[in-house]
């Protein structure tokens, strides 16, 4: 249990939160982060620590501008132009880099061939 305690505290000390998925989508669902309003619209996550956000919006503006006929260059060219992520953590940049070479064999993102590098 202490162990736990601890490094939730330590955590705690370097103002890292790991925000689950329902929240991320709550959050964006509620922010109003859907439909066809978020294309070509910035999005910026100033501390996107393992990326649980970014994911999420990168998934949703991918998947609505599928919907909406964008080619791949274009939806590539526009998650390069208004999806914007910070970290300055070496280790969550680090975590983040192998999270997006995951992603990249998600259904949208494989099926659009998009390069995640552009969230960076």
């Amino acid at each position: 249990m202490k162990t736990m305690h601890k490094d939730i505290t330590t955590e705690k000390e370097h103002g890292r939160f790991y925000t689950p998925e329902f929240i991320v989508n709550s959050i964006l669902d509620l922010s109003g982060y859907y439909g066809s309003e978020i294309l070509k619209k910035h999005a910026i996550d100033n501390s996107c620590g393992d990326g649980a956000f970014l994911c999420q919006i990168v998934q949703r503006y991918c998947k609505e501008a599928v919907e909406q006929g964008y080619s791949n260059e274009s939806i590539r060219a526009d998650l390069s132009t208004y999806i914007h992520g910070i970290e300055i953590n070496k280790t969550e940049q680090e975590k983040l880099s192998i999270l997006i070479a995951l992603q990249k064999n998600s259904a949208y993102i494989m099926s659009i061939g998009t390069s995640f590098a552009a969230i960076l």
